[in-house]
């Protein structure tokens, strides 16, 4: 178990990228990751996107889990975002 402050880096890392140039000026800058790159179920930035036929975006394994959690339990598989079949 990490105690507080030791983790810190991963929260910062789902907020901003770092645009670097160190070519031209030696220069690092904060940008803001654009919200479609964050992945709504983990909410961590996706690093294996999928687009299901709703269109919405997740990261690979957290809704590959999501089918075969609703397939096991004989629940009609949908989108956790849109409720919609898929």
């Amino acid at each position: 178990h990490l105690g507080t402050g030791q983790r810190w880096g991963e929260g910062i890392a789902r907020c901003f990228r770092i645009e670097s140039d160190l070519d031209e000026d030696d220069s690092i800058r904060l940008l803001p990751v654009p919200e479609l790159f964050i992945c709504p179920m983990s909410q961590a930035v996706m690093e294996d996107p999928v687009m299901t036929v709703d269109g919405c975006l997740y990261e690979r394994s957290y809704i590959e889990q999501w089918i075969r959690h609703r397939q096991q339990q004989r629940m009609q598989v949908t989108s956790p975002a849109t409720n919609q079949p898929l």
